[in-house]
């Protein structure tokens, strides 16, 4: 799909989840990940605290993203998942 056929008010949501569990010269640098992207896209990384490379990983995304658009949360109920993906396609 390109960019082109995307109504600019279409909200999409893009997961990476456990980004801890690439391999490890992808997730020793994130350069293939993008930091900019249209307000209409909203881009949601989740990494496991418990992983030996976490301050390594974390530390990259606080440098390429703003310290104010990151949030650590705790695991979640299911129920939460819903509402919580709900709430951002709102």
């Amino acid at each position: 799909m390109s960019s082109r056929n995307v109504d600019a008010s279409t909200k999409i949501v893009i997961v990476l989840d456990s980004i801890d569990q690439l391999d490890a010269g992808s997730r020793r640098s994130l350069d293939w990940l993008p930091v900019d992207f249209p307000d209409n896209i909203i881009l949601l990384v989740s990494v496991i605290s418990g992983d030996p490379d976490f301050k390594e990983i974390y530390d990259d995304l606080t440098q390429r993203f703003r310290r104010s658009r990151i949030f650590e949360i705790q695991p979640l109920a299911e129920n939460e998942i819903h509402q919580m993906v709900k709430s951002f396609l709102k």
